[in-house]
This record gives structure tokens, C-alpha cells and sequence, in this order.
């Protein structure tokens, strides 16, 4: 083999290594630890612990932001809890304020209809928005929250779908919300 033809692919499986580990490190990696699921980007600082109950990890879509490497989406069917969301570089983040606005202006540019009493939160570091949905049977309750430390935005969207009364669906909702940890890796 001809020196130049080595040295050029020698680069190509350098090139390939260094791809496939750029985007191992990238990607959000889920798994269990005793009784919790431990959600983490190896090239984050930060990880998040939540109860695993019946919590599983769900299909995720294939096309569209939620195709990202570092989004996870995990189900508990009979409760009819969804918890899903992304780490992020905290680059991209321009507060919560900014992000509840855009989302107001983008569900009205659909012709969606405006949530229904959304609650502001401060807690744990979170910043958090607890709002309904109105739909023909039942309630649809959601938490958006955003965590930001370390390099690190995290978002997470918890919603619940039931025919038990509004206050107890959100207070069901916030007893899952209130149990994720956000801790910093050393």
C-alpha cells in the first residue's frame, strides 16, 4: 500500500472515531439506579435523578427538534403521565420569560387556544410554569420547567391526561415534578 493511500485512511478512521465519539458524548443517556432513572449528556455537567414508579422510556419521534440526540420522553401509561424534554447548552437559553412569551405566540399563531391558569413557579432552581389545556373530555395538565446551571439548560415538560378534577391532576403532576433532582457531576 502507497504511503499517501495509509496516511489518508488513517484520517478517514480518525475522522470516523472522532465523530462517533463526539456524538456518543452528545447523546442523553437513561438508565436505572435502584429505584430511580438516571438521565445525563456525558458532556454535561449536570444529571437528573427522578422515581422511577412506572415510568418507562416512550417511542420518540423521529423528525423535528424531538429527533435531537439529548431529548427523552418517558411514559407512565396508567397513570397517564408523560415526562419529556432536553439537555441543552445553556448558550441557546434566553430565560424563561422570553420562552413562555414564545410559546404563547406560536400556540396563538397555530390558532390554538391560550392555556388555562398558568401559575408561575420558583423552586430548587427551577423555573416553572404549571397551565391546563381544555379538551372535550377530562383534564390535560402540564409543567414546563427549565433548569439552567453548570453550562447546562435543562427542559422539561410533564404533562398528565385524566378524568379526575383539575387540582388533582396538577397536584399529582407536581408531586412528580417536585421529586426530580438536578445534581452537578464532580
Amino acid at each position: 500500500m502507497r504511503p499517501a493511500r495509509c496516511v489518508a485512511i488513517a484520517i478517514t478512521l480518525s475522522l470516523a472515531f472522532i465523530s462517533c465519539a463526539s456524538s456518543e458524548m452528545d447523546t442523553l443517556q437513561v438508565r436505572e439506579e435502584g429505584n430511580n432513572l438516571l438521565l445525563s449528556v456525558p458532556v454535561s455537567r449536570l444529571s437528573m435523578t427522578l422515581p422511577k414508579g412506572e415510568l418507562a422510556q416512550a417511542q420518540k419521534p423521529s423528525s423535528g427538534p424531538t429527533s435531537s440526540p439529548r431529548y427523552f420522553m418517558l411514559e407512565d401509561r396508567p397513570n397517564g403521565i408523560i415526562v419529556s424534554g432536553w439537555f441543552e447548552p445553556d448558550r441557546g437559553y434566553e430565560g424563561f420569560k422570553n420562552y413562555w412569551k414564545g410559546q404563547l405566540e406560536d400556540w396563538k399563531a397555530q390558532g390554538l387556544p391560550p392555556p388555562q391558569e398558568p401559575t408561575f413557579l420558583e423552586t430548587n432552581g427551577w423555573n416553572a410554569v404549571c397551565y391546563d389545556l381544555q379538551i372535550p373530555a377530562g383534564v390535560n395538565t402540564h409543567i414546563r420547567a427549565h433548569y439552567v446551571k453548570a453550562g447546562t439548560w435543562i427542559d422539561v415538560h410533564l404533562s398528565l391526561t385524566t378524568e379526575r378534577p383539575t387540582n388533582e391532576a396538577r397536584n399529582k403532576l407536581l408531586k412528580v415534578f417536585e421529586s426530580i433532582q438536578v445534581t452537578e457531576k464532580q
